[in-house]
């Protein structure tokens, strides 16, 4: 008797357990990044906002469409071992020159017997003026204006250079 009460003390202890450990997170929306740039050195620098004792996992990623999948990523960790919120310029040095690159951090909170996810998501504007050169081309009267413009200011150029 004394055995099966055992027994069912440690199985009830081993359920508790279990369903503590695989407990769903619990995701809070929250702050973290900032002060986003993007250069024409193909470096994109943020700044992370980080809690006392977190981890935060950070991740720089290039997924123009699903089928294609991401085409460049350059992730990282970083703990702050500090007693105070830190806030952390992280330096990610892409392939690609694109506005379509995502910055995403995460860290977990253990402070409540629940466990937190805090994440953050960015998208990577890039820092330069798009010139009608280097958008899309599209069949319109102002798009065209501007192109005719353009060449003919070059070849006013060529034409004095070779006078």
């Amino acid at each position: 008797m004394k055995i099966d009460l055992l027994g069912k003390k440690y199985a009830a202890l081993s359920c508790m357990l279990i369903l503590a450990v695989s407990a769903p997170s619990v995701y809070a929306d929250t702050e973290m990044i900032s002060d986003v740039t993007v250069p024409e050195t193909g470096v994109i620098q943020y700044d992370i906002t980080v809690p006392a004792g977190s981890t935060v996992n950070y991740s720089v990623e290039l997924t123009p469409d699903k089928k294609t999948g991401t085409i460049d990523k350059v992730s990282g960790m970083w703990k702050n071992t500090t007693n105070k919120t830190v806030t952390k310029t992280i330096n990610a040095k892409v392939k690609f020159l694109s506005s379509e690159y995502t910055i995403s951090a995460i860290y977990t909170s253990n402070e409540t017997h629940q466990r937190l996810e805090y994440k953050d998501k960015r998208e990577a504007v890039k820092s330069y003026e798009e010139s009608f050169i280097h958008g899309r081309f599209a069949f319109d009267s102002d798009v065209l204006e501007k192109w005719y413009d353009a060449m003919e200011k070059q070849l006013k150029k060529v034409s004095d250079f070779i006078r």
